[in-house]
């Protein structure tokens, strides 16, 4: 059974996936990482140099070779549930998890200092509020199951393992 958790960004997919991957002693994957590592650049660059829709497909991609692997916890990229391809592999192969936190909560907790392209393009906070706009229709209808996490780490992942838990006795 596979666990991948999707989200906007600075919700603490990642954070939270390391976190449920140690408690339940799985493997942990971020799409992001792969695929930087499989092109050997950063997402800064690939945007730069591919746009966005190569971004996505190579997101696609990855996301094809991950959902094959079993027992992991994976954190996508806030965009993954844009294609429609790749909601229907995350919701096929595990159970999806949708990580949801408050707009001012996440602009509180986003490192700038690290690349983000979709938010180089002009005032930050009005670049997340459009992405939200778009996309959380689209984490409601992927996921299996929605968490808040606007609180403690911990108190996330526990609602996270009682829910699985729960399904695993269906």
């Amino acid at each position: 059974m596979n666990i991948f958790i999707i989200g906007p960004m600075a919700s603490g997919k990642t954070r939270v996936g390391q976190v449920l991957a140690k408690y339940l002693q799985r493997k942990f994957l971020d799409s992001d990482a792969v695929i930087c590592s499989k092109a050997n650049a950063d997402i800064k660059t690939l945007f730069q140099v591919e746009g966005e829709a190569g971004f996505r497909t190579r997101e696609t991609d990855a996301l094809r070779e991950l959902v094959q692997q079993r027992d992991i916890v994976l954190a996508t990229g806030g965009g993954a549930v844009l294609r429609g391809e790749n909601r229907k592999l995350l919701k096929d192969n595990g159970f999806v998890i949708y990580l949801s936190a408050a707009l001012d909560q996440r602009y509180a907790r986003l490192d700038l200092s690290t690349p983000r392209p979709l938010l180089m393009q002009g005032d930050v906070y009005k670049t997340m509020q459009r992405l939200d706009n778009e996309r959380t229709p689209l984490y409601e209808a992927t996921a299996d199951y929605v968490v808040d996490n606007n609180g403690d780490l911990n108190t996330t992942v526990n609602k996270i393992m009682d829910y699985i838990r729960d399904k695993l006795k269906e």
